[in-house]
């Protein structure tokens, strides 16, 4: 999951869910924090941005980048498809779960590193302080305004309830200062903390930023908030 996934909700969830909705203020900073039961998320597959071609008639599929396309193709049955190939098109599907949004009102920050770490060290902690595994819970970036917003959801089709439970005011602070433990905790990087490694920010599933995952300004970030 990452930024291609959307943050989807009717008008009726809207307006429960503004009645729900945590505000915590941190000097110029207001987290606030919208809960949402059956909120909805597109996950899509581009192919990194090389797209796909893809068989209306058979569905027959190859990389929008792919060389020496045999036509007529086999189905997926091994008969002959005389289908056109259609490019440029990305995979995806919708599924209902449980989230939550978190955004800091009165920060902004254009980077998206410094975005995708304090998602993946919020997540860290979140499932220290929720008692769950890891991999029950995931997130992504959803931009709406100038910065972008957290989104959290339960990683299990329907929702299991736990991304709400962040929706507390004393749960969310604990979550804030176990991930900034969390953080300092970790030694990669050296003394300048310019880093992320498997035991404080990286896991399987977010190696697309790896490369962007930085404790050291988040370490800043949730000091300079909880001070």
């Amino acid at each position: 999951y990452f930024a291609d996934n959307s943050f989807l909700t009717d008008k009726e969830e809207k307006s429960q869910n503004e009645v729900k909705k945590l505000e915590i203020n941190f000097g110029n900073v207001q987290v606030i924090a919208i809960p949402s039961f059956h909120g909805k998320l597109a996950v899509i597959n581009n192919a990194g941005k090389r797209g796909f071609k893809v068989c209306y008639n058979c569905g027959y599929t190859v990389l929008g980048n792919a060389k020496n396309i045999p036509h007529p193709h086999s189905t997926q049955w091994g008969k002959e498809c005389q289908g056109k190939l259609y490019s440029n098109l990305a995979l995806g599907h919708e599924f209902t779960t449980d989230i939550l949004r978190l955004s800091f009102s009165g920060y902004n920050n254009p980077d998206e590193g410094f975005w995708f770490s304090l998602l993946y060290a919020l997540l860290e902690g979140a499932s220290t302080v929720l008692d769950i595994e890891r991999q029950d819970i995931d997130g992504c970036l959803y931009y709406a305004d100038m910065s972008p917003q957290l989104i959290f959801f339960d990683d299990v089709p329907g929702g299991a309830g736990h991304v709400h439970r962040m929706a507390q005011r004393q749960r969310l602070l604990d979550i804030l200062k176990v991930s900034l433990q969390r953080l300092k905790r970790c030694e990669c990087g050296g003394n300048e903390d310019q880093a992320s490694c498997y035991g404080c920010l990286r896991n399987y599933r977010n190696q697309f930023c790896h490369d962007k995952l930085d404790r050291h300004v988040v370490i800043d970030f949730l000091e300079d908030l909880l001070k």
